[in-house]
């Protein structure tokens, strides 16, 4: 295994105590095991640092940062990852146990390619209410069909767990939005997924998505949030 390349795991927390274990968990219980994973502490106020510093395993990096927002968090954890893989994970999902394996097995020594695998959801914390939802996309594809295709279908689901994508196309495409948008994925993969090549999609392996979580950004649809969005549709325009 010393010969794998490192997968680096960002996740932003900010007051996650009732979820950010289980995502650690999913985390450290991969079969692949050459991950560092590194955790950005967003001045939270409940008990998640405690619960994190808990967790005992080498390859976890815990950063206490005001961030103010889960982008800027992303981009701070970027700063601080070693991997030549990254893999971008929010505090309240989780990720099945073969996925990162099979992932860097699709696209290694591709670093023009992202491999995705799908999702589902599940809710009121209970994961034995999961559900998948297969989409068109679920398939291996040039990356802007890809984008194509997810917009005409009118589900464009770019929740970050999903892909695994090489650090250097991560410097190419630049930082997150560090301004508060529910829909920050959407931008940030619009302007990936302009640079990559490839889409590989990977068979079986799921993003657990957790659904019902009010504190979730994507849950706050009032004026500021739909404004962020707009502004984060522009700047797509613009920069295509």
């Amino acid at each position: 295994m010393s010969r794998e390349p490192l997968v680096s795991v960002c996740i932003p927390c900010r007051n996650a105590e009732r979820y950010v274990g289980e995502a650690v968990d999913s985390v450290l219980n991969q079969t692949y095991k050459k991950i560092e994973l590194i955790i950005i502490n967003d001045n939270s106020t409940d008990k998640s640092l405690q619960i994190l510093k808990k967790i005992k395993d080498k390859r976890i990096k815990i950063i206490t940062k005001k961030c103010g927002s889960a982008g800027a968090a992303r981009n701070r954890a970027f700063e601080k990852s070693t991997g030549v893989y990254i893999k971008f994970l929010d505090a309240d999902d989780l990720i099945s146990s073969k996925m990162i394996e099979k992932q860097v097995k699709k696209i290694r020594r591709d670093y023009n390619a992202v491999a995705m695998s799908g999702w589902g959801r599940f809710y009121n914390n209970d994961i034995k209410t999961f559900s998948f939802y297969p989409q068109k996309v679920w398939k291996g594809m040039k990356s802007i069909d890809w984008l194509k295709e997810a917009l005409f279908d009118a589900k464009p689901m770019m929740q970050s767990g999903m892909f695994l994508i090489p650090k250097r196309l991560i410097k190419q495409t630049g930082k997150w939005l560090e301004e508060p948008n529910p829909y920050d994925d959407f931008e940030y993969f619009c302007r990936l997924f302009c640079l990559a090549k490839r889409i590989k999609f990977v068979e079986k392996e799921m993003l657990y998505y957790r659904s019902g979580n009010k504190e979730s950004l994507s849950q706050k649809k009032g004026y500021p949030e739909m404004e962020a969005a707009c502004k984060a549709m522009l700047q797509y325009r613009d920069w295509e």
